[in-house]
């Protein structure tokens, strides 16, 4: 129950964005979002579960609510080819990529850590985004680069593998590239399809990639079925991920 009213909230919200129709919407999303994209970081504390099992579950919930979303919207989930398909399994394993190892940042180091590594990926994605669109490339986002990089290189103390924040920053950093690259490669199909559908599918890999692992890990049931998990699917995860993805559009 609380699920479809959480869906049909966000449905209204989906419905008044897509009558604004203007880009000044969509970096008021892409703002908005970068809250609600920080807010799992505190879940991968709050919540003790495994990181593949974590995700696992964000991901199951994610996906059904997203269904939910598609279904009461009446939005077509078919994919228009089966380029389009493998395109979105290539997305769906590279996000399991990133939201283990973002998880394993934060519970290797702190939230703060974790956050201010993973952070880089606007950076990573402006650097992408030349050589996959054949865009023009700025000398200053390179200089930004190696100032946001020496910031993250002030962070750690010592650059050894036995260094918490060392290994904390490390992951961080790999799980900011993988986001990147999810990113870049998400903003061809953003045009073609919208934000829920694009995150449906990808949900629906990442959960599968991660279904066996369950079978090799201990953890505890009770917290698997926490509203902390239910929250962190549902409203940070296929909300928050759908807004977006939906924004890169323009």
């Amino acid at each position: 129950m609380l699920i479809l009213i959480l869906v049909k909230v966000f449905a209204g919200m989906q419905k008044q964005i897509k009558q604004a129709n203007s880009t000044k919407i969509d970096f008021l999303l892409l703002n908005l979002t970068t809250v609600m994209l920080a807010g799992p970081s505190l879940f991968a504390k709050l919540i003790n579960l495994p990181p593949q099992v974590m995700v696992f579950g964000r991901a199951l919930l994610a996906a059904a609510a997203l269904f939910a979303f598609l279904q009461i919207t009446r939005q077509s989930t078919q994919l228009k080819s089966s380029q389009d398909r493998n395109m979105l399994l290539v997305l769906g394993a590279v996000m399991a990529a990133h939201w283990v190892t973002v998880v394993h940042s934060i519970q290797v180091s702190t939230v703060a850590v974790g956050m201010i590594a993973v952070h880089t990926h606007p950076i990573i994605t402006i650097l992408l985004e030349p050589w996959f669109f054949n865009e023009k490339f700025r000398w200053s986002d390179l200089l930004l680069g190696v100032i946001v990089l020496i910031g993250v290189i002030v962070l750690v103390p010592e650059l050894t593998w036995s260094n918490s924040t060392a290994l904390g920053v490390f992951w961080g950093v790999f799980s900011a590239a993988l986001f990147a690259l999810r990113n870049v490669l998400s903003r061809g199909y953003v045009r073609s399809y919208s934000g829920s559908v694009v995150m449906y599918y990808q949900m629906m890999v990442v959960a599968a990639v991660l279904f066996p692992f369950i079978f090799f890990t201990e953890f505890e049931v009770s917290e698997f079925f926490s509203w902390r998990l239910l929250a962190l699917g549902v409203i940070f995860t296929a909300g928050g991920h759908s807004l977006y993805v939906g924004a890169m559009k323009r």
